[in-house]
């Protein structure tokens, strides 16, 4: 369930979080919201809130669902973890801790999808602009980031699709804190980079129709 945060559930964020301002745009009930009393820094936070909400609400849900489906079948017990070199076997009291944490992170890294997104769909006056556009920077980065390639090899740590999967680390043995402490902190910065981009050009934003 978690490897679809590679391509699978970046789309229903973006799907949601790309309609969120352009979408109104396109509608021409962007205008008229803007008349009411409250300022767009609100609006636009009010926005990105009710996007990281919904993107809670999908991941509480694969969640229990992979998990609900995995001790159904399989039952409480040791976690097998198989990688390309080594076979890891978690033990049983340490897979709900690692489990929840490692959901934590992918949510902290679809939060980024969703400020990516909500970024984009302030720059648009239609809807499908800023979904296709996110997917093609996840796309074009996930390439980038699988790529043997020394050209590539200088940029694929500033990559933000290169900590969006993070939450793997929580299923080695030992944990690698400090690749874990990293990509929390990029993940964070993005989010805080496209957020604020996001709220400066809106609040500067002419709205026309």
């Amino acid at each position: 369930i978690l490897q679809m945060l590679i391509i699978q559930i970046p789309l229903l964020v973006a799907l949601v979080s790309g309609d969120m301002i352009s979408g109104e745009a396109a509608m021409g009930t962007l205008r008229f919201l803007l008349t009411r009393p409250v300022s767009r820094t609100r609006i636009l936070l009010s926005k990105f809130t009710a996007g990281t909400i919904y993107t809670l609400a999908l991941l509480v849900f694969l969640g229990v669902l992979s998990l609900g489906t995995g001790l159904l079948l399989f039952g409480p017990g040791d976690l097998v973890v198989l990688k390309t070199d080594q076979l890891i076997i978690l033990p049983a009291a340490d897979v709900l801790w690692r489990f929840m944490v490692a959901l934590g992170m992918a949510f902290l890294a679809l939060t980024l999808i969703n400020s990516l997104s909500l970024m984009l769909s302030c720059f648009s006056d239609n809807s499908i602009g800023p979904i296709i556009t996110t997917m093609a920077i996840i796309i074009l980065f996930t390439i980038i980031g699988t790529l043997e390639v020394p050209l590539f090899d200088a940029i694929k740590p500033y990559l933000f699709t290169t900590h969006m999967s993070v939450w793997r680390s929580f299923f080695e043995d030992p944990l690698p804190v400090e690749e874990i402490r990293r990509s929390i902190l990029y993940l964070i910065l993005h989010i805080t980079v496209f957020l604020g981009i996001a709220l400066r050009y809106f609040n500067r934003k002419d709205i026309l129709v």
